[in-house]
């Protein structure tokens, strides 16, 4: 409601500076005409707004907002899953939901290993992300399974993903871009919220994300939409405010370019952390 207001306060002080007295004289004196007009002026401004529903896949490092656009949507999936494993992917409906339990790897220099039971590890209960011998990314892509996020060395353990990845996608938007995310908790029993670090969130305080001050947090099984104006330009980031989800992968990156910068700017995500570990051996 607020950007709608702010909506027709800008298209109709244009017309009071145009008609002067006469325009105010006659708002007044005739009530229904200026509600009916004002309400036309809302609709047509609206109307004019260009929106874009960003694609956001499981494991999409970047989700980009085409530029120029002045509303862009994104949906978050907030779950908890295990390292160094591998899952069925089933992104059918409008939150990305999991399949059957995948395979446990291990990385090396190599590539993926599937690693034994007497491992201590999980067993397997899925046949189609089961790979035998060495593996990569793509082999799992094209089972429709997940790459499995070997982010602590070689323990097992849960971690906090953002649309199936720890960091979370990388969000890029236009300066003064409208900005709408959907975040699903996909947790077992915690709440949790969003905090946009940096954003000035001038005249929506209730979109800051700080759990059990600016918001409730989110209760497992359900969403919040958050809608913000992208300001001010700049890198950004996003993470939880609840507990230690942040130190257990609930963040990313938020970039807002500048609204009259004519040079692309896209990150530098084309090193994997994979391929940084392995030039180390």
């Amino acid at each position: 409601m607020y950007y709608i207001m702010r909506t027709i306060n800008g298209v109709l002080h244009p017309l009071f500076q145009i008609f002067g007295a006469n325009y105010t004289h006659l708002a007044t004196s005739t009530m229904e005409s200026s509600v009916v007009c004002v309400v036309m002026l809302a609709i047509i401004q609206l109307h004019s707004v260009q929106s874009s529903v960003v694609p956001c896949l499981d494991q999409q490092k970047v989700c980009s907002c085409p530029r120029n656009e002045t509303e862009c949507e994104f949906t978050l999936t907030i779950e908890e899953l295990q390292t160094f494993t591998t899952y069925v992917i089933d992104d059918t409906g409008d939150e990305l939901t999991r399949g059957t339990p995948g395979n446990v790897y291990y990385l090396d220099s190599a590539g993926y290993h599937p690693a034994p039971v007497n491992m201590g590890t999980p067993e397997s209960m899925s046949n189609t992300c089961h790979h035998d011998g060495l593996v990569n990314d793509d082999d799992f892509t094209r089972r429709n399974c997940s790459i499995p996020m070997t982010v602590d060395g070689k323990t097992f353990r849960l971690f906090v993903a953002v649309n199936g990845r720890i960091l979370g996608p990388t969000l890029i938007v236009d300066e003064g871009a409208l900005v709408k995310v959907r975040v699903w908790n996909n947790l077992t029993s915690e709440g949790i919220t969003i905090h946009w670090h940096g954003m000035h969130q001038k005249d929506t305080p209730w979109m800051d994300g700080v759990g059990f001050i600016s918001q409730a947090p989110i209760t497992p099984g359900a969403y919040f939409d958050y809608v913000f104006e992208a300001t001010p330009a700049g890198t950004h980031w996003y993470h939880s405010h609840v507990g230690a989800q942040r130190t257990d992968g609930l963040f990313g990156a938020l970039i807002v370019q500048e609204k009259n910068f004519d040079a692309e700017i896209v990150p530098k995500l084309n090193v994997s952390y994979r391929e940084i570990y392995r030039s180390t051996l």
